[in-house]
């Protein structure tokens, strides 16, 4: 069917890199019906519209397709692997190493929907729903996210995210707020060889900006740009985690082309 075109669909040059990653390599069986690109198209049209899965328009393919395809890029973690490969490719285009020495740790809870795993209540926040845990470098980009309930709290999540396998060894210091502050945080960084400097809040008596903390500030603000991240309204962290990876990947392949982060 052919459709006249969203602002939301893929261009030429992103399709160009996006396509290696989603590409069908296995020549058995039926022919593919729908386009592989018009299902991304799709799959970013709910992502930035917030619309539900079954109530994609009609001149995309039909949503159990777009569905099934998402499930199967999230479950072989296709959105994670074009993420990484392109930040590291848009870290060296901006003069910087692929994997940065420096980061920065926080969370955002956002409310999720009623069913799903991984759910608690944020006592201090008063939400019931799930946090989003990053690591993003100097630049905002992320390099570790983990979801989880909003019940944990920050000083006890925080293991989750220094443990992870995708820290990279050059990670030498990571700055904080006074959630993650104690001895046993500065300890759990020691035995990874990365510094913990907690940065508190210049100014409590108004606002100011945290010294390397907007930076992370400013990326859970890029995430909830696109409208079905602004609530957490999938049933697993899996789908949460694909759909977060799949809005940041293409932002970055947008401000790779640009030549800078904006």
């Amino acid at each position: 069917m052919q459709r006249h075109g969203y602002p939301t669909d893929l261009t030429d040059e992103e399709w160009a890199i996006v396509s290696p990653f989603v590409r069908n390599s296995d020549k058995r069986g039926r022919r593919q019906k729908y386009e592989i690109r018009e299902i991304l198209n799709a799959i970013y049209f709910v992502l930035v519209t917030g619309v539900q899965w079954r109530n994609i328009p009609n001149d995309f393919p039909p949503w159990r397709i777009v569905y099934w395809h998402f499930m199967k890029w999230r479950d072989k973690d296709t959105f994670k692997q074009l993420h990484d490969e392109v930040r590291k490719q848009l870290r060296v285009k901006l003069g910087r190493n692929e994997n940065p020495s420096a980061g920065i740790i926080d969370s955002q809870t956002v409310k999720s929907t009623i069913a799903g795993d991984s759910i608690g209540y944020d006592g201090n926040k008063k939400v019931k729903g799930r946090k989003r845990h990053l690591l993003v470098d100097t630049l905002g980009l992320i390099v570790v996210l983990v979801i989880h309930s909003a019940a944990i709290v920050d000083c006890n999540a925080v293991e989750k995210i220094i443990n992870h396998e995708d820290v990279p060894e050059r990670l030498e210091i990571v700055w904080v707020d006074k959630g993650y502050r104690g001895k046993r945080v500065q300890e759990m960084g020691a035995r990874n060889g990365i510094k913990i400097e907690v940065v508190g809040n210049p100014n409590p008596n108004s606002f100011a900006v945290a010294h390397k903390r907007w930076l992370v500030e400013r990326t859970n603000a890029w995430i909830v740009g696109a409208r079905r991240l602004t609530k957490d309204h999938e049933r697993t962290v899996a789908s949460s985690k694909g759909l977060i990876f799949a809005r940041f990947g293409r932002m970055m392949i947008n401000w790779m082309n640009k030549g800078s982060i904006s």
